[in-house]
């Protein structure tokens, strides 16, 4: 009898197990946690608006606001938008999409895609419908862009020129920013930037750190080169530490917020084939993976809540 319990038990802890993978443990209350970022699940389909199975293919991209995360899948050439309280996935947009496309989702559930091949940033209404298209003959190759934490423009990084330019909510361009080195002379493989009202913080993929100048392109410091091996993608949480997505070995890394006496920084390995993007969203960090066709949800963990 008791082989008999064991031969049915073995395969029950085994579901267990995997299950327990896919999600994070919640941790007691004031129990401080390990990592930063807790995986919590992995999207790879959902039902449409009709009830068919939706399975994505190659997603690039991922962006959010509250409830939507919206997917650029380059696989399936589409623009998705998934609700994760209904557990659906509504295609919005089909268009060919670079490996290199960008998202930014805003609170009027609008949501802006570069478009690097064809030098132009779109603009969809709620429904997936192009509003709008940022153009302009300083914008050569847009690799991403953010909505400025002072309000009013959309910041777009321009990869040939490795500048900035700030678009009005018209689509002109009202400023451009050059950032500089340490040595005054302009970084070559900025790829990805995220800011604060006094900061831009920009990804360089070719010296693999991250560069941070005032707003008007001064250099003030860089930190990263000793963790990062090929970084994609960065983002910045509600506390100012800054996430990088190394698809070298899959890693995201949690850099402490600019001038924090913080502990050092934290990472976290993905069970993942290759990262391309990430997202920040509230308590929220979507991480799309073109390797595995999927997008990782993780929980973000408070610093307060983070051991030493």
């Amino acid at each position: 009898m008791k082989r008999i319990l064991s031969s049915l038990l073995l395969p029950l802890a085994g579901l267990s197990l995997a299950l327990s993978a896919c999600t994070a443990a919640p941790s007691r209350s004031g129990e401080a946690q390990d990592t930063p970022l807790q995986p919590w699940r992995l999207l790879q389909a959902a039902p449409d608006a009709q009830g068919r199975f939706v399975q994505l293919a190659r997603p690039v991209a991922v962006a959010g606001w509250q409830d939507q995360i919206f997917i650029a899948d380059a696989g399936r050439g589409r623009l998705y938008r998934y609700d994760r309280g209904a557990d659906r996935l509504v295609s919005l947009y089909s268009m060919s999409l670079s490996p290199d496309v960008r998202l930014l989702a805003n609170a009027a559930g609008e949501l802006y895609v570069t478009d690097p091949d064809q030098r132009q940033v779109l603009r969809l209404d709620t429904q997936g419908q192009v509003v709008e298209r940022f153009r302009d003959f300083n914008l050569n190759r847009p690799l991403a862009l953010i909505d400025d934490p002072r309000g009013g423009r959309l910041l777009v990084l321009d990869g040939p020129d490795q500048q900035i330019l700030a678009f009005n909510r018209l689509g002109r361009v009202e400023a451009i920013i050059h950032p500089r080195d340490e040595t005054g002379q302009p970084p070559g493989g900025l790829i990805d930037l995220v800011a604060d009202t006094e900061h831009f913080y920009l990804l360089d993929g070719a010296r693999r750190e991250v560069l941070v100048v005032d707003r008007q392109g001064r250099f003030v410091s860089r930190f990263g080169a000793s963790r990062l091996r090929q970084p994609v993608a960065l983002g910045r949480d509600a506390q100012g530490r800054i996430i990088v997505a190394d698809a070298f070995d899959n890693r995201l890394w949690c850099f402490p917020a600019h001038r924090s006496t913080a502990p050092r920084a934290r990472s976290v390995k993905l069970n993942a084939l290759r990262i391309r993007d990430l997202a920040v969203q509230g308590q929220w960090l979507y991480v799309a993976d073109e390797g595995l066709g999927a997008v990782h949800l993780l929980r973000i963990v408070p610093a307060a809540e983070v051991g030493p």
